[in-house]
């Protein structure tokens, strides 16, 4: 199944740059960026599939993908990835999120992180504001 997001261009705004934090080993996770300027992301076969105006597709395993967020900059490298994680999560708690499967399925707006992680089923969720993407887990 594929989903389209179209509504990136509400995403993205001003900024130029897409970054994806990828899975954290240990306390690092590492960042990569892609230019936001014309950028399809859709979902297939468990990956995020990032397609750029101009230059090569990639995808990336949902499972890898720890948080996503638009930049005025390009960054790439080692980060430390559980506090970037940890305040983007204590912002959800304050905003109203959209929650998305894996597979690219809309599970509802809510209030905030705590009123979504309530009435989810066990699973792998992607969770946005409007300035950041996180995944996480329900048990």
């Amino acid at each position: 199944m594929m989903l389209s997001m179209s509504f990136i261009g509400s995403w993205a705004g001003d900024y130029d740059y897409l970054i994806l934090v990828s899975q954290p080993v240990g306390e690092n996770a590492m960042l990569s960026s892609i230019e936001s300027m014309g950028l399809t992301i859709t979902f297939a076969d468990g990956k995020i599939v990032l397609t750029p105006a101009d230059g090569e597709v990639k995808r990336l395993p949902i499972e890898e993908l720890q948080m996503m967020y638009f930049s005025d900059t390009a960054e790439g490298g080692e980060i430390q990835s559980p506090t970037l994680i940890r305040e983007a999560l204590a912002e959800m708690e304050q905003t109203v999120v959209e929650v998305y499967g894996s597979d690219g399925a809309f599970y509802g707006r809510f209030d905030n992180l705590k009123a979504a992680q309530s009435v989810l089923t066990r699973g792998v969720y992607l969770v946005r504001n409007n300035t950041k993407t996180v995944k996480i887990t329900v048990k």
